[in-house]
């Protein structure tokens, strides 16, 4: 069926034997394959050492095929745009799936085609569309043809298949062009996937031309440390084309941030012109009365935040609240502009400030330092990993599970201890070890310390 489990070492199909006939008198020859397979490779070869003629063969199949791959025409939307959501009607059967991709860019042309010239440089195919560049480069000698390559300057890669309908489209801006792409495949040959219909949200006029965002400090940050971060947009706005402006950004954020000050062209804002929205990963800023709305006013965002990976990838979205129009991405110059990256000392560090608070309590029922809480830290790790805090008397003996094993992720954490052991009543007076352990595939991570308890 030409998989790579089929094929020899030299790309070759290896070939089985689905049926004979070693003795044949009829005119008509109907072999049946059952049960039926996939097969794309069919070779026939005849024993009989008599002459013969073959008039036709004919092969027929029941059911679809493993895989098929549809590729849109490049769909012009007359001028750039801003994305918004994909949505799809389509039916998935047992056993098949159907995955949608999309990519956008700034021409005609998904692929640069290439020829030698003269003196033995590569020179570029300048056609307006890929069908007019191949034309001219199967024109060429084959000493004169040079490589065919992805316009990766002006096109994104294929994105990665949608989960599922309705999610954003990825875009690294506003872009003219799009294409699509859909694959169906089953691995039973009765059941089907197919789509119906696709529906891609857009909307023009855009914000801007395009908005270049940059964060600094973008090397040596500390992992789970309030860090002084500057976030600045600066707009390439043409308003004869129509761009709008905006007056609302959103920055994801690793924590929950805390903003310093806004600058917009340079020139601090009071805190009456702006309004601040943070949440746990996001922070939105809201400009009041006032609009980015030309090339010099630069929007620059101060702000705090606790980093907890070793690169995070500050993204952010523009909006025009007076309108209904489409958010748009902030885009970078340079690929590492809203990258930020730790430093090379915490490389291989998964937990860390951890810590009781007070270190020394009185659980007596007076409402007055009547627990401690043991707060950490989780960075650096993918996806969960089992987590426990317990606490330990100075004889090694387990007083309590304060947090009972169960998944973590990335993030803060704060654990209270009331003084309780496992029944529910309180420890004698003393010294007690409360230790944090977190489980990695191949490592586990360790923090431990000493809280006092009084009467």
């Amino acid at each position: 069926d030409g998989s790579p489990e089929t094929l020899d070492e030299y790309g070759e199909p290896i070939y089985h034997l689905i049926a004979a006939e070693p003795t044949n008198t009829d005119v008509v020859v109907t072999i049946d394959v059952f049960p039926p397979e996939y097969i794309r490779y069919i070779k026939l070869r005849c024993t009989s050492p008599l002459p013969f003629e073959l008039d036709q063969i004919e092969v027929r199949g029941q059911g679809y095929l493993r895989q098929a791959v549809f590729t849109s025409e490049i769909i012009d939307l007359g001028d750039i745009a801003n994305f918004g959501r994909i949505l799809w009607a389509g039916i998935e059967e047992p056993g098949s799936s159907l995955k949608v991709y999309t990519r956008n860019g700034r021409d005609k042309t998904v692929l640069k085609y290439y020829m030698i010239n003269d003196i033995g440089e590569l020179e570029e195919l300048k056609g307006e569309t890929d069908e007019e560049n191949r034309k001219k480069w199967l024109a060429l000698p084959d000493d004169a043809k040079g490589p065919v390559e992805d316009d990766t300057e002006n096109w994104t890669p294929w994105s990665a298949p949608y989960d599922s309908s309705g999610q954003m489209v990825f875009s690294e801006g506003p872009r003219r062009y799009l294409q699509l792409m859909v694959v169906m495949e089953s691995d039973i040959t009765t059941n089907r996937s197919s789509v119906d219909s696709i529906v891609i949200e857009y909307s023009q006029p855009v914000l801007a031309r395009r908005l270049l965002g940059r964060i600094s400090p973008r090397k040596g940050v500390p992992l789970g440390d309030s860090v002084a971060f500057g976030y600045k947009v600066t707009p390439k706005i043409d308003k004869d084309k129509g761009d709008v402006g905006f007056d609302v950004l959103h920055i994801r954020t690793p924590t929950e941030a805390r903003v310093t000050e806004i600058k917009l062209g340079g020139v601090p804002l009071p805190k009456g012109d702006y309004r601040v929205e943070a949440q746990e990963n996001l922070l939105k800023i809201y400009l009041l009365n006032k609009k980015v709305k030309s090339d010099a006013d630069s929007l620059e965002v101060n702000f705090k935040c606790v980093p907890l990976v070793f690169g995070t990838v500050f993204e952010g979205m523009a909006f025009a609240s007076w309108t209904e129009l489409l958010g748009q991405r902030i885009e970078v110059e340079e690929i590492e502009d809203l990258s930020v990256q730790a430093s090379v000392d915490f490389l291989g560090r998964v937990l860390g400030h951890v810590r009781a608070s007070p270190s020394v309590f009185t659980p007596n029922g007076d409402r007055i330092n009547d627990l401690t809480v043991i707060s950490f830290v989780i960075f650096q790790m993918i996806g969960e990993a089992p987590l426990r805090v317990d606490v330990y008397d100075l004889s090694g003996c387990l007083v309590s599970h304060v947090l009972p094993r169960g998944p973590a992720k990335v993030g803060f954490y704060e654990v209270p201890w009331d003084g309780t052991d496992e029944d529910g009543k309180l420890v004698p007076p003393g010294v007690y070890i409360y230790r944090v352990v977190l489980e990695g595939d191949k490592k586990w991570y360790t923090g431990s310390g000493a809280v006092t308890v009084a009467y």
